[in-house]
């Protein structure tokens, strides 16, 4: 039934991946090999993509087996007073009717149910969409067409985050480093907070926002060595 999703999330991986190893490769590789210090560049450019490589076919393999127990026995349910999520490794969550906030249809993936603390995905996929989108659209009009917010989109936030930890730590100019230094630590400590505090997260997600937290430390501490 989640095949579409399923393969989406494929291709978002695949995604990430590549990103992933063009700005490690344009962070570490780049700088020798436009020095002309061709050996030390080659041997990075091999390095970063090997490393990178590794760990994403087996990051991908894991997530595939979450992906799949979480939608194996996924389920919407719908009450007079609020709509609920259930399945699998996913948490369970219960957005009261009184707390929506907000109601999108977004393009190839489904309705968007926003509470002011939570958010919930109904996939298009599901059996009983239409007649799910019937009844919530006689509880508060739906927004035709809308995006996925940014923060949702693992493509972009991985990306981001990649990119300042690689200036963080690579770049020579300390004004450069200790800014994405600093800006790694708001943005570390906001994704943590917003994971913890939300109910649709995983307990997975939140044990893994919470080790995002120890990097937070070691950011400051850079940053207070190198002043």
């Amino acid at each position: 039934m989640f095949e579409r999703s399923r393969k989406r999330f494929v291709r978002r991986q695949i995604i990430i991946t590549v990103i992933s190893i063009l700005v490690g490769l344009t962070i570490g590789a780049l700088p020798s090999l436009m020095s002309g210090e061709w050996r030390a560049g080659i041997t990075a450019f091999v390095l970063i993509g090997a490393i990178f490589l590794t760990f994403f076919a087996l990051m991908l393999q894991r997530k595939l087996k979450q992906f799949d127990s979480a939608y194996k026995s996924f389920e919407i349910m719908l009450a007079d007073d609020f709509v609920q999520r259930r399945g699998g490794e996913l948490a369970l969550l219960e957005i009261r009717r009184a707390d929506i906030h907000s109601i999108k249809k977004v393009t190839r993936k489904g309705l968007l149910v926003r509470s002011r603390a939570s958010l919930l995905l109904i996939p298009e996929e599901l059996e009983r969409f239409e007649e799910i989108t019937t009844i919530l659209g006689s509880w508060n009009p739906i927004e035709n067409d809308a995006r996925m917010p940014w923060i949702y989109r693992p493509e972009i936030t991985v990306t981001l985050t990649i990119a300042l930890f690689g200036v963080a730590f690579l770049v020579p100019y300390k004004w450069a480093s200790n800014g994405s230094a600093a800006a790694l630590i708001g943005w570390i400590s906001y994704t943590a907070i917003h994971n913890l505090r939300s109910p649709s997260c995983t307990k997975q997600a939140k044990r893994v926002s919470l080790y995002g937290l120890y990097l937070v430390v070691v950011l400051a501490a850079k940053i207070y060595l190198t002043i």
